[in-house]
């Protein structure tokens, strides 16, 4: 063999080694990445599912169960309070077994309101709900990520959420409605685009149907919520 197809073979040889081996490296890179993020998000659900509990065993929702006279204003007040300090959920609920919002309180970006009781809603056919009223004691259910949705449609400007919801016992043992948080999903996807900010590829987050929540196109994203984008999927 000539020295300069000896001497092409043995670059290309090096050359390829060196491919295989930085493909392999942002591989692991990326992998890291989504390693990292696993366990923010894990962290994150964590806290969540602790402020859950701390509200469903809250003695204001105890004696408002007992119909004590003022506590369902109180109980208000101590959700608008959690609702400022926390900002992390835009809406806190207590909801009675029928669906109905007993008591809520909206983040209203950034100025926390208690809603009046000629504003709240009947959520019995919305699927949380109902899942989460089928739990027992100390369960939690987790609802996948997707768009808010007010009375009965999508909400402008996009608001991804993600319900955590466990259902409240009064003293004596029995189920009486379910307590939800909305926590904003926002959070989650602003993480991931910061976990791939300066990736060497585009981080893609789908959901367990294939439908886009983060993409390359906005107009792909969230298909499973609007009938003009459900053949909007991965593959």
């Amino acid at each position: 063999m000539p020295l300069s197809a000896l001497v092409g073979v043995v670059i290309g040889t090096i050359y390829y080694q060196q491919v295989q081996t930085e493909q392999v490296l942002l591989k692991t890179n990326e992998l890291r990445k989504v390693d990292l993020e696993t366990k923010v998000i894990s962290g994150d659900f964590h806290s969540v599912v602790s402020d859950l509990m701390v509200i469903s065993k809250q003695n204001e929702l105890q004696r408002v169960l007992e119909g004590v006279n003022g506590q369902q204003q109180a109980l208000s007040q101590e959700l608008l309070l959690f609702s400022g300090y926390k900002k992390l959920y835009d809406q806190i609920r207590f909801l009675d077994r029928s669906g109905k919002e007993v008591v809520r309180v909206n983040f209203n970006k950034g100025e926390p309101a208690i809603v009046p009781e000629e504003k709240l809603q009947v959520q019995a056919k919305r699927y949380w709900f109902n899942d989460t009223l089928r739990l027992n004691q100390g369960q939690v259910f987790v609802s996948p990520l997707d768009l808010n949705i007010e009375r009965g449609q999508v909400e402008q400007p996009l608001k991804p959420m993600i319900r955590f919801g466990t259902p409240v016992f009064d003293r004596r043992g029995e189920k009486r409605g379910i307590v939800v948080l909305n926590y904003f999903g926002t959070k989650l996807l602003d993480n991931f685009n910061q976990a791939f900010a300066n990736a060497s590829s585009q981080g893609m987050l789908l959901n367990a149907d294939g439908y886009w929540l983060k993409g390359a196109k906005p107009e792909d994203e969230w298909g499973f919520m609007f009938p003009n984008r459900k053949n909007r999927t991965f593959g």
